[in-house]
């Protein structure tokens, strides 16, 4: 580490030679030959996993005490460090493992990185121009270039402004819209594999376009009672800001703050599954701000949901979704705390949940029964504490059992903090006893 900080230029810089210096594991399976490449829709689903695990989907990153103490070893600007550490994190992350799953690579990981840099360079330095060497280790390139120093600390200017906030109390926030930042990212990088992708420009254009029907959409929800409140004026107003769209568009739009602004208004694009799920759980956050669901905008919601061409069944997802992340980190968010609106959410889905369990748990007991492994360790619990990787495996196997069957696979969600609680309370007690029941606390399944 005493190298990192001996290493001439920013934050960027040493985060950049601690990455190149300890790349991202490989998560290329073990097995000849690979797998063929994953589609787009493949590719998004592992990105939605991943962000809304974070909570960047939401605007509310989960940055861990891990991430927060290596921010501050290199050195990050606080109080951002940690959500700007979590951003970098992520996005090279997936960009590693998208890179490995379309194609095999052919060059050191220190000259890969190098590359990666370069186009991060060219997504957030759009009008520059930096002569760079790609076929140099980054880690050679961060000690020897000034130019490379120079680009560096106009990226960390960017990046302030464009993935960190201040935060609301001594919450960490992010920029609104940093999930569209990787997004469209990503999007440029599996164009440059393509013989005639897009250019960067064409997908930057797109991604401009469909941040002003986010807006446009979030405006009329807010309208959706006739009213708005003053918190809702002052959020429309940070995401006009955040959304790095030109001073004419913002300003235009935010006329449609004066007068009502309907959902006939607005036509939406039937754009790709990720961005319709991720314009829907900003509009369910936004409906979350001044502590109540108006049935106004309940119904506004569904209407979009209809409009993009969202089924009733992945609406509820969508929903579900959102309560299962706050359900497992409201602690961690001060606007959360007291907001009826979030319990009666989680209220809603949760009754859900219990509903479908009790109308599915004759199927649910007699697969465990037919899984013998799982069925032993549950009979095993009754006498004898079960190990920290019974206990995963019996959670895994559960989890298997709830997505085969059709009316549960809508709840098996991240973790399965809302489904796995309840089927385990409605066992039989002497299938799961209690001695499974108050298993220590981060023993649950992970995603």
């Amino acid at each position: 580490m005493s190298n990192l900080l001996k290493l001439q230029g920013g934050w960027l810089a040493r985060y950049l030679q601690f990455r190149s210096t300890q790349p991202f594991p490989s998560r290329l399976p073990a097995i000849f030959p690979p797998p063929p490449p994953p589609d787009e829709e493949a590719l998004d689903r592992q990105l939605y996993a991943k962000v809304h695990e974070t909570g960047m989907l939401l605007g509310c990153p989960v940055v861990s005490a891990e991430m927060q103490q290596q921010a501050r070893r290199l050195r990050f600007p606080e109080p951002q460090g940690g959500t700007l550490f979590l951003f970098l994190e992520t996005l090279l992350r997936l960009v590693r493992e998208e890179e490995e799953l379309i194609q095999t690579p052919s060059h050191p990981i220190e000259v890969r990185t190098t590359w990666h840099l370069v186009q991060l360079l060219q997504y957030f330095l759009p009008e520059s121009y930096y002569q760079l060497p790609t076929n140099v280790p980054l880690p050679e390139l961060l000690q020897n270039s000034e130019v490379l120093h120079s680009a560096l600390h106009r990226v960390e200017k960017a990046l302030l402004e464009e993935v960190a906030i201040a935060g609301y109390s001594n919450d960490p926030r992010q920029n609104a819209f940093v999930f569209l930042h990787i997004y469209t990212f990503l999007r440029w990088q599996r164009a440059l594999r393509l013989p005639a992708g897009p250019p960067l420009a064409v997908i930057r254009q797109q991604d401009m376009q469909f941040r002003k029907e986010l807006l446009l959409a979030l405006i009329a929800l807010i309208w959706a009672d006739d009213q708005i409140t003053d918190i809702e004026r002052q959020v429309i107003t940070n995401y006009l800001d955040q959304s790095g769209l030109p001073f004419s568009v913002r300003r235009e739009m935010l006329q449609h703050l004066q007068r009502p602004y309907r959902l006939e208004l607005l036509r939406l694009e039937r754009t790709t599954p990720i961005l319709r799920q991720y314009l829907i759980e900003q509009m369910i956050l936004l409906s979350l701000i001044d502590n109540s669901q108006a049935r106004e905008e309940l119904e506004l919601i569904a209407g979009t949901a209809r409009q993009l061409g969202t089924s009733e069944e992945e609406l509820e997802l969508i929903y579900a979704a959102v309560a299962d992340f706050f359900s497992r980190y409201a602690s961690r968010f001060t606007f959360l705390h007291n907001n009826p609106a979030v319990r009666q959410m989680q209220e809603y889905v949760e009754e859900n949940v219990i509903k479908v369990v009790k109308l599915n748990l004759g199927r649910i007991i007699r697969e465990i029964q037919e899984t013998r492994e799982l069925y032993d360790l549950l009979i095993k619990a009754g006498t004898t504490p079960l190990t920290e990787e019974e206990r995963r495996r019996v959670n895994e196997q559960i989890k298997d059992i709830l997505k085969a069957i059709p009316a549960l696979a809508l709840f098996a969600l991240p973790g399965g903090s809302l489904l796995l609680p309840v089927v385990i309370k409605l066992l039989p007690f002497n299938i799961l006893p209690s001695s499974f029941q108050e298993a220590p606390e981060g023993a649950g399944a992970r995603s």
